[in-house]
């Protein structure tokens, strides 16, 4: 994991393409973000250490909330109240969220 996490490093910098795909993605779950943030302690420094921990946590940031509106919109489809009303992305949101919780895990659909 560490060689991985390694090469994600040296690529943010290295490659803008990169970087840009990076960013674009929906985050990290909590056991890839914790080894994320161990590695840039371990391999960044300074400038570049608070670069990439100021993008990761905001773009982390910004999808753990995506997911709690979803889940919240979850929950509130089952008030008669909200019956007729779209679902929105939130049908698969509980999976989602424990995803994004414990990782990749074997969650029947």
């Amino acid at each position: 994991m560490d060689k991985f996490i390694d090469v994600v490093l040296y690529l943010f910098f290295k490659e803008p393409d990169f970087k840009e795909i990076f960013i674009s993605k929906k985050g990290f779950c909590l056991y890839h973000l914790k080894k994320l943030l161990e590695g840039s302690l371990k391999y960044l420094s300074g400038a570049r250490r608070s670069e990439f921990i100021l993008t990761l946590m905001s773009m982390e940031i910004i999808h753990l909330e995506r997911i709690k509106e979803e889940v919240n919109w979850f929950t509130l489809k089952f008030d008669y109240k909200n019956k007729n009303e779209p679902w929105k992305n939130s049908q698969d949101a509980v999976p989602r969220s424990i995803e994004k919780i414990c990782g990749p895990c074997d969650l029947v659909r």
